[in-house]
């Protein structure tokens, strides 16, 4: 099973003797397992497995909600879509927490349709925190992805040049299911890469959401083509676009 560690902090505000300057830390580690959760049509339940590697109790609360893009951005709304049990837990030092995701009704009726959800995990702050400390808390965003048999990602691409001159590229999300993008390259005529700077943080792109891809307008001669090599979760497809 694959884990996704994790590592909280508290610092203390001052030097320990003898360390001349440096903060002393302490440090508790969580390890989150499956880091995506992928229900099969006519799945209804799933787990996660939180397990704590530290030396102290962490108490975590879990929240679901409803996930969808809107100009390269995520939305996230409140969902009673999906159940959690427990919603609050506390891990014991060296434990490990098991929770419980079901879907309701509304969420299970969707058949041709992937649902996209976000399960946010906050650590919650413990009192124990003394004068002259910083306390960082965790917090965990995980992808659930229901009521599809993950078909194929497809993505249409276009390209145009923006009023700044800038080149954008544009991936729609045409099918069913979600893509995750994990590389992007683009070639120009001349045999060059150029840098590309991404219009928001996520790699997926879902079903009838686009992601945006901007080069600077100089690197790109007009009606000059441009390849793209786009690497998902289903392999790698090449597409050369004009504009």
């Amino acid at each position: 099973m694959q884990y996704l560690l994790l590592i909280t902090m508290i610092l203390v505000g001052g030097p320990a003797v003898g360390e001349a300057g440096v903060p002393q830390s302490a440090a508790s580690q969580l390890e989150i397992a499956p880091v995506v959760l992928n229900l099969d049509p006519g799945q209804v339940s799933a787990t996660i497995e939180v397990r704590n590697q530290g030396a102290a109790p962490v108490t975590i609360q879990a929240r679901p909600y409803d996930w969808s893009q809107a100009l390269d951005n995520d939305v996230l709304t409140p969902t009673s879509e999906i159940i959690l049990s427990p919603p609050i837990f506390t891990v014991p030092a060296n434990g490990v927490q098991t929770v419980r995701l079901m879907l309701r009704g509304d969420a299970r009726s969707v058949a041709d349709q992937e649902r996209s959800y976000r399960l946010l995990l906050d650590e919650v702050p413990t009192a124990g925190a003394g004068s002259g400390q910083v306390q960082v808390t965790l917090r965990m965003s995980l992808p659930v992805f229901a009521g599809s048999a993950q078909p194929a990602p497809t993505l249409g691409w276009t390209a145009a040049r923006s009023v700044d001159g800038d080149v954008v590229l544009t991936a729609t999300n045409t099918g069913r299911g979600h893509v995750r993008v994990n590389d992007l390259q683009v070639t120009l005529a001349d045999g060059s890469h150029p840098r590309l700077t991404a219009q928001g943080k996520s790699p997926y792109v879902l079903p009838g959401a686009g992601r945006r891809w901007v080069i600077e307008g100089s690197a790109v001669a007009r009606d000059s083509p441009v390849s793209v090599r786009t690497t998902t979760q289903a392999g790698t497809s090449d597409v050369t676009l004009t504009f």
